[in-house]
Formats: structure tokens, sequence, C-alpha cells
């Protein structure tokens, strides 16, 4: 039994079915190399924003527990948000000290009142990634703490 060969430009020699499997490995790397690409980006930024989201919460968390302890003042209370959202470079955020009553700072709380702290970050200034998935999304969170 004879193979049948199939001549190139260069004069090398080589069976047909080992040409026609280039092709077709070419075709398939065309088809997935960019669907490839697309999960692996996608990965990235939605981890991205889990990163952002748990920071978010771990911030007003922590401004939170800050303003609950007793002498405290917003301005320690911005203080704890701001070192934290810096120490894990989270841009373009902003947060609100919500108090009951005509209170104006947590130091005119008394023990056992109620406040709120929450944050606010824009998901496109806060992502590394090509895609943009979370283009013009704003991530929040809010953390509610008794007065100690």
């Amino acid at each position: 039994m004879k193979k049948s060969v199939c001549r190139s430009h260069s004069e090398i020699s080589k069976p047909c079915f080992q040409s026609k499997r280039l092709g077709v490995a070419a075709s398939e790397m065309a088809v997935c190399l960019p669907l490839f690409v697309l999960v692996v980006f996608g990965g990235i930024e939605t981890a991205d924003m889990v990163f952002l989201k748990e920071t978010l919460k771990s911030a007003s968390y922590e401004g939170g527990r800050a303003g609950a302890k007793w002498n405290s003042t917003n301005e320690q209370v911005s203080d704890r948000i701001s070192t934290l959202l810096d120490a894990r470079h989270v841009s373009g955020a902003t947060f609100v000290i919500d108090l009951p009553g005509n209170a104006a700072d947590v130091s005119q709380l008394n023990r056992g009142d109620i406040f709120t702290v929450k944050i606010r970050a824009p998901a496109d200034s806060n992502t590394v990634g090509p895609l943009r998935m979370y283009a013009g999304r704003v991530l929040s969170s809010s953390t509610l703490m008794v007065r100690e």
C-alpha cells in the first residue's frame, strides 16, 4: 500500500493528512484563543470587583468600629476609613456617616445609639482589566453600629 504524498513549494514531501491537520489546528486556535482570553480577563476583572467589594465592607466596618468607641469623633472615623482605602489603592471612594437625630458628630451620640457608615466607589477607576465589564457601576457597602 502506497501512501499519498503532497508536494509543497519547497520540494519537501509530507503526507497529505499532516498539512490538512495543521490547517485544522490553526482554525481551532483562531476560534478558541479569543474565547480563552475573554474568560481569563473576565475572571481577572471579576476578581477585582470582588476585592473592591470586600475592601468597602472592611472599610465601612472598621470605620464603624472606630466610631463606636467612647470619645471617638468623625475625624477618627474618616481617618480609619481613608487609611484602609489608601492601603488597598481604592480611588474615587466617598463615605458618609449617618447619625441619628440632630447629632453632628459621633462624639455627641449616647451609649446604645445606632449610626451607619456608608461607602461608595466607582468600578471604572478600580479595575485593571481591558474588558471594562463593570463600566459605569458603583459598588457600595454600609455598616450599622451601636455606640459603646
